[in-house]
């Protein structure tokens, strides 16, 4: 007879229930995204490996630099990289970190304006790693905590059929400057039709028409 079975026997019908109750809410707690252990920074590349492999991209432009540590896992993965930094001493910490690497490009500003000046400029199909929001610690704030409406504003003027994948999806909760995902998704499609959008591993990983 196993030890749950026998202490079964003694414990009455409500103390059973109470203690299912107890499990399910822990079982639900530990699914939480919220509460869900972040996510690895290898499996982040691994989904931009990924979509820069399925769509043949050789153009990376990432915001929110912050200490260079994905445009470094990126460096021999593409032709082209650019990467957005607010922050000034981010920014020139980047810039002397890639300044031997003439493929790689560091431009300090907010992203939400500095994307109006870049994305003309990008003559094929690009792949946007935004993660520019405000992470408190060192990470520097502009005008809003998560400038992705602006940003996705200068994408959605492009041409190309661009891929987008914006880090952090459970924060995109409709609280503060956060918009909800279906928000989201409702002002891309006004601009771009959308082929394919899920979540994966905290992503959300959007292809553009």
């Amino acid at each position: 007879m196993s030890l749950v079975i026998y202490i079964k026997r003694f414990l009455p019908s409500w103390a059973i229930n109470f203690l299912k109750s107890l499990k399910q809410i822990f079982r639900d707690k530990s699914n939480s995204v919220d509460d869900a252990p972040p996510v690895p920074h290898s499996a982040k590349q691994s989904v931009i490996r990924k979509y820069k492999n399925r769509y043949k991209i050789n153009n990376l432009v990432e915001t929110g630099t912050y200490l260079g540590d994905m445009v470094e896992a990126m460096r021999e993965e593409f032709t082209t990289i650019y990467s957005v930094e607010l922050d000034m001493k981010l920014f020139k910490m980047a810039e002397k970190r890639f300044a031997k690497s003439p493929h790689i490009t560091i431009l300090q500003g907010d992203s939400g304006k500095v994307l109006y000046d870049l994305v003309p400029k990008l003559n094929a199909t690009t792949l946007f790693w935004l993660d520019g929001h405000y992470s408190h610690g060192i990470t520097a704030k502009g005008d809003t905590e998560c400038p992705i409406y602006e940003e996705l504003g200068a994408i959605v003027q492009s041409n190309f059929g661009h891929v987008l994948l914006i880090d952090d999806a459970h924060c995109f909760n409709g609280m503060g400057d956060y918009p909800t995902i279906e928000a989201l998704t409702q002002f891309i499609s006004k601009h771009k039709n959308i082929s394919e959008q899920i979540i994966e591993h905290d992503i959300i990983c959007i292809v553009l028409d």
